[in-house]
């Protein structure tokens, strides 16, 4: 991919974007951890066709200080992915014991932990960013827990993050748009882009050659080189 940025292509004025209904974020956290776990739970259930109608199947403490929980979990062969303020990045594996189920705890990551972002996941490599240090991107083994490599910090509040393919897209709340190799053993983007005049908060979306960035007031349309 070879990602060039010349010109916005298209813009169009906020005030013509229709007006969308969003939920708070602690409760669209809540509903994907809800959808995520019981996907786990059903490979998790033996002795098939056993139900649970309306039964807690199993539950961990999760609470952050801001009652924030506004990062959406992933799910990662048979265990979940999350992680909550101050108790860095953990993955659970649900299993039985006996008639009840119980959440076991495969790895917890200290050294990251997440606010905002939301990770992505490629193969074995989870991708996120820290709100550590101001702000770092960093690479975990989805296996083990181990951090693979860190960015430096100060990289802004929060960051939207893409996996195009063979390359990761880090679009930062400051407009800046990070290129970065999804096979790369340390933060080293290949290129980095200015793509807006005010602050991008809201997710990019990648449509064919194009990437549409959002920020407070246009929405603009990127062209993308081959």
């Amino acid at each position: 991919m070879g990602a060039k940025f010349p010109r916005t292509s298209d813009q169009c004025s906020s005030d013509s974007l229709p007006r969308d209904v969003r939920m708070p974020l602690p409760l669209a956290a809540e509903i994907a951890l809800a959808r995520a776990a019981g996907r786990l739970s059903r490979l998790a259930r033996t002795g098939g066709g056993t139900t649970f109608p309306g039964k807690l199947l199993w539950k961990l403490p999760a609470k952050s200080s801001y009652d924030t929980n506004s990062v959406t979990p992933v799910v990662y062969k048979d265990t979940l992915i999350f992680s909550a303020e101050d108790q860095g990045i953990t993955a659970v594996r649900p299993i039985r014991r006996g008639a009840a189920m119980e959440a076991s705890v495969v790895w917890n990551n200290k050294e990251n932990e997440l606010y905002m972002n939301s990770p992505v996941l490629e193969g074995n490599l989870l991708f996120g960013m820290s709100a550590r240090k101001k702000g770092q991107f960093f690479c975990i083994d989805a296996d083990t827990g181990k951090t693979l490599w860190q960015s430096p910090g100060r990289m802004g509040e929060n960051a939207a993050i893409i996996n195009a393919g063979q390359v990761l897209l880090f679009l930062t709340n400051d407009a800046n748009l990070i290129v970065l190799p999804m096979n790369a053993k340390e933060y080293a983007p290949v290129a980095q882009y200015t793509v807006a005049t005010s602050p991008t908060w809201a997710h990019p979306v990648v449509a064919g050659n194009r990437i549409l960035v959002k920020d407070e007031t246009t929405l603009a349309s990127l062209s993308v080189a081959e």
